[in-house]
């Protein structure tokens, strides 16, 4: 099935959906810029965990609330607007699935009740943004979203430049930093996270954006000066799910592309690029042993191994713990240790399920591409860490899941 129309907004390679104005897209945009830039404060005030960072402090509650108070106070104000204009249009498709993915932590909040809010809350208020926002909103959102990303990509750059120059220059630490040795710079006791201080967000984001480079139509030049320094940043985060994301983005294209080319018969230029695929995937296999010792050497690696292998997840399919909630830095983990394995791959099939099914279009747009290829990324990420219930990831995940939701049931009518 073809994918929409495309209206170029003046950012070469970047397609977006010609949108009516609405009365609410402005807090629409508002949420974005708010995701976006609010987590800035980390640091110059030097708020996010002290026990990462000998100069930093946890973040206060205040600061913390204020988040999540500020995208409710938005969500109500874009209700009552829609109301007060009669758009308020409930979309089948959103509600099903902002209920489905809370059905699957529901476990949780039965079992933990308070204990799980700081956890579950994430999960909660991005499936009320999902469960009433209708599929022009997201459009819109997503087209904002690209409208904007070389800028702020740009923008992480800069600011990630510059704390790296800091610490080289003053020793002035980043939030993940147990060493302000001009030494440690590019290991992993130093980690810069650019504007969010989140060196794992700040990765995720750098996957989508190479994700997108990969798939627009570009000249060569330029895209290999737009991901070369994502990939340097990527090495200044030392986020090792990033890296990952970044290699099977890379990798799922050079294949998409040779298949596309076989397909085509296109002899010469399919053969580039099997050669292409097929040194990819060497390099991958001689640099596996130095993966496996990297991984041996790193505490947090052989978590994350422990996560992806799901050693830790209860044998049980349901159970309702009675002691303490069991935190993990993987959402499957997460889930499976305190409700029992059965609602952790309830949310994998609810997630993945409807993102590989846009796959089935044989025509869409580099936009759309990249969308459901960053999702299906994004759900592995989810192995290793939380980003489904952090912002400013996890609101932008949302927001791409159902977007390719309203690909996966476009047939259907919204009511």
């Amino acid at each position: 099935m073809a994918s929409p129309r495309d209206v170029p907004n003046g950012n070469p390679g970047v397609p977006s959906l010609s949108v009516p104005r609405e009365p609410h897209q402005p807090l629409l945009a508002a949420i974005l810029v708010l995701n976006a830039f609010y987590y800035s404060f980390r640091y110059p005030l030097q708020y996010n965990s002290a026990m990462t960072s000998l100069a930093y402090e946890n973040t206060p509650t205040v600061l913390r609330a204020a988040d999540d108070v500020a995208l409710l106070l938005l969500l109500f104000a874009i209700v009552l607007l829609k109301i007060g204009h009669g758009r308020l249009l409930l979309n089948r498709r959103h509600i099903t699935a902002a209920g489905a993915i809370l059905v699957c932590f529901s476990g949780v909040l039965i079992g933990f009740g308070a204990k799980a809010i700081p956890t579950v809350k994430g999960v909660a208020i991005y499936s009320l943004l999902l469960a009433v926002t209708s599929a022009a909103d997201l459009r819109y959102m997503v087209s904002f979203v690209f409208r904007h990303l070389l800028k702020f990509y740009v923008l992480l750059l800069l600011v990630n430049a510059i704390q790296i120059t800091l610490y080289l220059v003053i020793h002035r630490p980043p939030a993940l930093a147990w060493s302000t040795s001009r030494d440690q710079i590019l290991t992993q006791n130093v980690r810069f996270g650019s504007l969010w201080d989140d060196p794992n967000s700040f990765g995720l984001f750098l996957a989508f954006v190479v994700t997108w480079v990969l798939y627009a139509k570009l000249p060569l030049g330029r895209k290999i000066l737009l991901v070369a320094p994502a990939l340097l940043a990527i090495a200044a985060s030392w986020s090792r799910t990033s890296l990952v994301i970044l290699l099977l983005s890379g990798g799922g294209f050079l294949l998409a592309e040779a298949w596309r080319a076989r397909v085509k018969r296109q002899f010469l230029g399919g053969t580039i690029r099997v050669a292409l695929t097929g040194c990819a995937l060497t390099t991958a296999i001689l640099f596996l042993p130095a993966a496996i010792r990297w991984t041996n050497e790193s505490l947090s690696s052989k978590t994350h191994l422990r996560a992806v292998l799901m050693r830790e997840v209860d044998a049980a399919p349901l159970r309702l713990s009675a002691g303490h909630i069991v935190h993990s830095e993987s959402v499957f983990t997460f889930l499976g240790r305190n409700t029992g394995w059965l609602a952790a791959v309830a949310l994998l099939v609810v997630l993945l399920v409807p993102t590989l099914h846009v796959f089935r279009f044989n025509r869409l747009s580099a936009r759309d591409k990249t969308l459901a290829a960053w999702a299906v990324l994004s759900i592995f990420s989810f192995v290793a860490i939380p980003f489904l219930w952090l912002a400013p990831m996890g609101l932008l995940y949302f927001i791409v899941y159902g977007y390719l939701l309203d690909l996966f049931g476009r047939a259907s009518v919204e009511s």
